[in-house]
């Protein structure tokens, strides 16, 4: 019996000190919520400060997955492929409002002029190869990023509409923070800061230069860090019992 009790500690001992590891050793997914992974969308149009059409229009959260492979022993992580989709406005904003698809930003002229634009269909391309965590900034070539898809709408008192694809922009002039894994109680917390500057193509005289800044914030559920350690504690006390 003493033999089996030793076994037993020492297999559960092993299980709280490898198993977050063991666990980790397949990639995990870690599901983006949408109330932290936001980006805000700002910029200028002819050298005019544009702002949000209604309260908080230029910002909105994304959705998606981060499959992730962890290497814990060497601090880094790699992220596949993956296209996070951007939600819609509350209210659809000009131009084409009450479109389908429906607004994913809305910006107006900071001051009365009549300049409207709405972007549509957003969702962005990301992935992280093997980049460190909770270390410094990440090299922007272990974050392939750019705009994946969607398309601007625009009206000026000179264009009364016209729209831009947004297809590849934002991946010359990326800038990304630290990526950070955390915990947060049966949480484990994965953040992706990005920041890029883009100018669409707009085929005219309208020149719009654009800022889009936020992050990508996926969590998965993990179990708490005491629970192998009751688990070993309640498997001893079985062991005792049955001495």
């Amino acid at each position: 019996m003493g033999n089996t009790r030793r076994w037993v500690v020492g297999f559960i001992t092993a299980l709280v000190i490898w198993g977050p590891a063991a666990a980790s050793a397949a990639p995990v997914d870690f599901t983006l919520d949408p109330l932290r992974s936001t980006f805000r969308l700002g910029g200028t149009l002819n050298d005019l400060p544009l702002g949000p059409q209604s309260p908080g229009s230029d910002l909105t959260g994304y959705t998606g997955t981060l499959v992730a492979d962890i290497n814990r022993a060497a601090g880094t992580l790699s992220v596949a492929t993956t296209v996070p989709r951007a939600q819609n406005q509350p209210a659809d904003q000009q131009p084409l409002a009450d479109q389908n698809p429906g607004a994913n930003y809305g910006l107006t002229h900071v001051g009365s002029l009549p300049i409207f634009l709405a972007a549509r269909g957003m969702d962005l391309f990301v992935a992280v190869e093997n980049a460190p965590f909770n270390a410094g900034a990440p090299l922007n070539d272990q974050v392939p990023f750019f705009l994946n898809g969607g398309t601007l709408y625009y009206s000026t008192p000179a264009v009364p509409m016209a729209a831009a694809d947004l297809h590849g922009y934002g991946g010359a002039d990326d800038d990304f923070g630290p990526i950070t894994l955390t915990r947060e109680g049966n949480l484990e917390v994965l953040t992706i800061p990005i920041r890029t500057n883009f100018t669409p193509s707009t085929g005219n005289d309208v020149a719009i230069n654009f800022t889009l800044a936020g992050q990508l914030v996926g969590t998965r559920v993990v179990p708490e860090p005491g629970a192998a350690a009751g688990c070993a504690a309640m498997l001893l006390a079985l062991t005792r019992r049955r001495r």
